[in-house]
């Protein structure tokens, strides 16, 4: 009887700890599995900063603003690229925009688009003494290449190297392509200059480059080397599309055909194109005739 009890015993405290046990290992399952939980929460992509961006969007970086559009048609991961507008001399930042369908096709394409406000500026790397004071204001390209750049990569991670980045120009704008091409050729996949100039020792009468350089006859040498496109083709290393009119009464057509013979001298296997159509002139019905152009070029570089 006393063993009967002892077994009864012995097996009642068995059972209570193998049930322990299970009831242990069932919670210890269960916090495993809630770590598992929160380690996958955890390695979820986070928002970036660029996700706050609005379709449309203008943003100060330092003194001075641009304007962002983006594509609405399409997720944010599904945009193609960036493009980078730059201006005729004196125009607002969205100018090509309103007076084109250049903004309306990009976006359509897939391109976000940024454009920047350099009022009268000439891409010069700094300003000189015989530059204008009124026109001191203007942001010089390294406020593009130094501070917005830095800004758009660290803080909304666009316009990072191996990215799809291409820039565009027109006028002034064209001579800003080039220049910017040459001091950042590791960001941009192709460019595209319409009606641009890039030697200014052949306008030697040109007001705007005696505005900013001093007259050609006392500063000839800073005419030929500094901000001097033809004087650093050597370093051309980028896809480039080159547009011009030949009624172009503004800027001379023979600026655009020195710019491409330059490039195909210096670098024959790169992938350059020449377009100079007889009728058009320095205006948007020009500028907005060559938009898919510009485009396709970009597709055919992709």
């Amino acid at each position: 009887m006393k063993i009967s009890y002892f077994i009864l015993l012995m097996c009642f405290f068995v059972g209570f700890s193998c049930q322990n046990q299970q009831e242990e290992k069932k919670y210890t399952t269960k916090i495993a599995e809630n770590n598992a939980t929160k380690e996958i929460i955890k390695e979820k992509p986070k928002k970036t900063m660029f996700d706050s961006l609005k379709a449309f969007q203008t943003l100060k970086i330092g003194k001075f603003e641009i304007d962002i559009k983006i594509p609405t048609n399409i997720p944010a991961s599904e945009i193609k690229g960036n493009i980078l507008i730059l201006q005729g001399w004196a125009f607002p930042k969205d100018d090509w925009c309103k007076k084109s369908q250049l903004c309306e096709k990009a976006l359509a394409a897939g391109y976000r688009l940024i454009m920047p406000e350099m009022g009268k500026s000439v891409y010069s790397r700094k300003y000189y003494k015989e530059t204008l004071k009124e026109w001191r204001v203007f942001p010089k390209r390294g406020w593009l290449t130094d501070t917005v750049f830095k800004e758009l990569q660290e803080k909304y991670g666009i316009m990072l190297a191996g990215q799809k980045n291409y820039i565009i120009g027109l006028s002034t704008g064209g001579r800003g392509v080039a220049l910017i091409a040459l001091d950042k050729p590791e960001i941009f996949t192709a460019c595209g200059a319409l009606s641009g100039d890039y030697d200014q020792t052949q306008m030697p009468t040109d007001r705007v480059m005696a505005g900013f350089y001093g007259n050609f006859a006392t500063q000839a040498k800073r005419w030929q080397t500094d901000d001097n496109v033809l004087s650093r083709i050597t370093e051309w290393k980028t896809p480039i599309y080159i547009g011009h009119g030949k009624k172009d009464a503004i800027v001379p057509p023979a600026q655009s055909k020195l710019l491409y013979d330059a490039i195909k001298k210096n670098h024959p296997n790169l992938n350059i194109k020449l377009n100079m159509p007889q009728n058009n002139a320095h205006d948007y019905k020009y500028w907005d005739s060559e938009v898919d152009n510009m485009l396709k070029f970009f597709k055919e570089i992709e």
